[in-house]
């Protein structure tokens, strides 16, 4: 009797992404920091990012937009939010986050937030906008 308990490995974005969330716990994420996370050089890592068709930008945006939706969703302020992302200030995420969105943080807290519907986890990551 065969178990099906195995899962795929994971993929280099996978990989990746691993490692952006990892640098984006301690702060402002770098490329330098990632590429080294991943045994690469900094141009590799990108070279390997456009052969996916993203950028260092586009992931990084990616990571602190689904980052910021699930900070949001557990109600800490603003401020905390941004620098816990790297942010200088809540100004500079006030900022990013409404171009991720088009909205603001605290209309998204509201609809995350909101009784009458439950956002899972695992979606708050799933809508972006992208510039």
């Amino acid at each position: 009797m065969l178990l099906e308990t195995s899962r795929p490995l994971p993929d280099w974005r996978e990989h990746f992404r691993i490692a952006l969330e990892s640098e984006l716990d301690l702060g402002a994420p770098t490329l330098d920091a990632v590429a080294a996370r991943l045994v690469l050089s900094p141009r590799t890592l990108q070279r390997k990012l456009s052969e996916h068709g993203t950028t260092w930008r586009a992931e990084v945006d990616t990571a602190r937009y689904q980052r910021a939706r699930r900070l949001l969703a557990q109600d800490l302020p603003v401020d905390t939010i941004a620098a816990r992302l790297g942010f200088t200030d809540d100004r500079a995420l006030r900022k990013a986050f409404h171009r991720w969105s088009g909205h603001s943080p605290g209309r998204e807290r509201r609809r995350l937030t909101r009784t009458d519907r439950f956002v899972a986890p695992a979606d708050l990551g799933r809508e972006i906008v992208r510039s």
